[in-house]
């Protein structure tokens, strides 16, 4: 049920949270699980939405976590959820588009992950070979 609350951004993880540590408050005599649930998984919520999703996206789509982070902040500021939605898809096409003009390409290494573009086949040198 958490799996799918959390594909709702910001609202879905709150949900998420309190659902379980609401039974736990009702299930427990103590007020102590319930601060446990409460602490365990609002500590997984963070790690797995500030750390893990940026870096498995940046990571396939060859982009920097903070590139994806900053993009996220940058499009959801711009448009709001929609932008929220639509941060990285918008921002890796942007750094295609930034690859392919020599003025730009500066932009799309600092975008991306390690810092070279894929495909990208070194000039060829004008040195001739002394065979």
């Amino acid at each position: 049920l958490i799996f799918v609350f959390n594909f709702i951004p910001n609202i879905g993880s709150l949900v998420a949270t309190a659902l379980p540590a609401a039974l736990a408050l009702v299930q427990f005599e103590s007020f102590r699980p319930f601060v446990i649930v409460v602490t365990g998984i609002t500590a997984i919520q963070i790690v797995i939405g500030n750390f893990l999703e940026p870096r498995l996206m940046g990571r396939t789509l060859n982009m920097s976590p903070l590139a994806v982070v900053l993009s996220l902040v940058f499009w959801g500021m711009l448009w709001g959820m929609a932008g929220m939605f639509l941060s990285v898809p918008v921002t890796a096409v942007m750094a295609i588009v930034f690859s392919h003009f020599e003025m730009t390409r500066w932009i799309a290494i600092l975008m991306s992950r390690a810092g070279e573009l894929p495909g990208r086949a070194e000039e060829p040198s004008t040195a001739e070979d002394n065979s």
